[in-house]
């Protein structure tokens, strides 16, 4: 293959998904649906606004806080690492259902969560929060997200190649790569690089406007709590400070929650 038509080939694929990675990603936080829509358009509880805040690990972490805060949850070890159920602990719904499923096989922490927020109540919250128009698509965001990363993979492997392959094995002269023209070389696979990195989709793209309307609207019916499981949900485990801890202790009668990151989000 000559060094032209091996450019060509490389210029059209970087420009070609480039042009589409930005159209689609661009179509990510769309309006979603207006006000008319109701109750639909509404989120229902702190689950759903956990997921919208911080997804699927915020979500996690916010159920199984709740069970800890009320004591149908007892944790132990040095980092909060091992889980139990109290006896006679009954779920409230379908999240803390899956809860007790995996409990029954697994009581170490991380393994619990990382099967929690794989799990079918999980995927239910987040595809009901996508069929309300109030979040992207779970499935959206993972094609994104590969797209994305395989550009990014893509345009560096093809970089590589102009830098490391011989242009004589390219039917060219040794000096092409010097000439002007051969920094367009460069410049199309570097660029597609960048527009891979910056159109991965973030936590916060993943909420549409309608999204982020219901959740601010859910946030204003809820000010000032004081509620750990409030807390965990707009701040992420990690986010909760001890001035916070305190005040949501001295507000239950207890002395702290679940201490678990955010993760899988």
């Amino acid at each position: 293959m000559s060094t032209p038509v091996y450019l060509l080939a490389i210029h059209v694929a970087v420009i070609v998904s480039s042009v589409l990675l930005i159209v689609r990603s661009g179509r990510l936080s769309g309006p979603g649906p207006g006000p008319e829509a109701g109750a639909d358009a509404r989120v229902r509880d702190v689950l759903e606004a956990a997921y919208l805040r911080g997804g699927p690990g915020r979500a996690v972490n916010t159920a199984l806080t709740g069970m800890g805060v009320d004591g149908r949850l007892i944790v132990a070890g040095q980092r909060g690492d091992h889980v139990t159920v109290r006896p006679g602990a009954v779920a409230h719904n379908a999240m803390e259902r899956n809860v007790l499923e995996v409990l029954a096989r697994t009581s170490r922490g991380p393994a619990l969560h990382r099967a929690l927020a794989r799990g079918p109540a999980v995927r239910e919250l987040g595809n009901s929060l996508s069929e309300r128009g109030l979040s992207v698509s779970p499935r959206t965001i993972r094609v994104l997200t590969v797209w994305a990363g395989g550009q990014v993979v893509g345009c560096l492997l093809a970089l590589l190649s102009v830098l490391i392959v011989p242009a004589t094995l390219l039917g060219a002269d040794p000096d092409t790569l010097t000439r002007p023209g051969s920094l367009l070389a460069l410049l199309v696979p570097f660029t597609g690089v960048v527009i891979g990195f910056q159109r991965r989709p973030t936590r916060w793209q993943r909420v549409t406007d309608a999204g982020r309307r219901a959740l601010g609207e859910f946030e204003r019916e809820h000010p000032h709590t004081t509620s750990m499981v409030h807390l965990v949900a707009a701040y992420g485990a990690a986010g909760v400070t001890g001035e916070m801890l305190r005040r949501a202790s001295r507000s239950a009668g207890r002395d702290g929650g679940l201490p678990t990151d955010d993760r899988g989000a």
